[in-house]
């Protein structure tokens, strides 16, 4: 069953994907590299955004599909159904936005 709605939710999100790209011949591969994209988890009490950092630099007509389907997706409102219903927010990440913090205990 999860495998069933992870696949529907995967193609509802591509339809709003090959909308805004408009190529046929390769939307669904560039979709399916943005959706395996490794990412970074900010989490906060009100929401949780997912910053996704492709392994590949996205530009033109291509970066602002990604970014019209991230903001459709946004606009859903969609929550995490396990952590206290925090609202989920996608962005394109930047790996130059990335520093690491290091809380290390002393003692």
């Amino acid at each position: 069953m999860l495998r069933i709605t992870a696949r529907n939710l995967f193609y509802q999100a591509l339809t709003s994907f090959k909308q805004a790209y408009d190529n046929y011949r390769d939307d669904q591969a560039h979709f399916r590299t943005l959706t395996q994209s490794p990412g970074v988890l900010e989490v906060s009490t009100e929401q949780i955004v997912i910053h996704l950092l492709p392994r590949t630099q996205y530009g033109g007509r291509l970066r602002q599909a990604v970014q019209q389907t991230l903001a459709s997706l946004n606009a859903q409102g969609l929550v995490h159904p396990c952590w206290s219903g925090r609202r989920l927010k996608f962005r394109l990440g930047q790996r130059a936005e990335l520093g690491v913090k290091m809380n290390v205990p002393t003692g």
